[in-house]
């Protein structure tokens, strides 16, 4: 039975509450993690910084990082499978996927992923 989890999430400067960075040009959370640092669009953060995440999902790669984890609405994001382009003879068939974030839940991902050598590699 697991007594401890610990997940990481993305850092946040108003408290993971389901809305845009404050500064999301100064978060250096997500211009470390390779997910959210290669699929970010700095313009578009700016011009929504401090509102609710909600109808933006697409548009806001930390979402699929945890970065709304204390949201108070579910989030939805269409995610491709990551194996989809490096595996097309047994992943390739994988269709784009609705992923529903409920309310105050948080995604896991394998802690290798995590590993600090892993989070700078491009």
């Amino acid at each position: 039975m697991a007594q401890h989890i610990s997940v990481r999430v993305a850092w946040h400067d108003h408290g993971w509450d389901g809305t845009v960075c404050q500064n999301p040009g100064d978060n250096n959370s997500c211009l470390r993690l390779k997910n959210i640092s290669e699929n970010r669009d700095d313009t578009f953060e700016k011009s929504v910084c401090g509102q609710c995440m909600t109808y933006n999902e697409e548009k806001l790669p930390c979402i699929a990082e945890s970065s709304a984890f204390m949201s108070n609405c579910d989030l939805v994001r269409t995610t491709v499978h990551p194996y989809k382009q490096s595996n097309k003879s047994s992943h390739g068939h994988f269709l784009p996927t609705d992923i529903v974030y409920p309310a105050y839940s948080f995604v896991t991902k394998p802690f290798a992923w995590m590993m600090l050598k892993n989070i700078d590699k491009k």
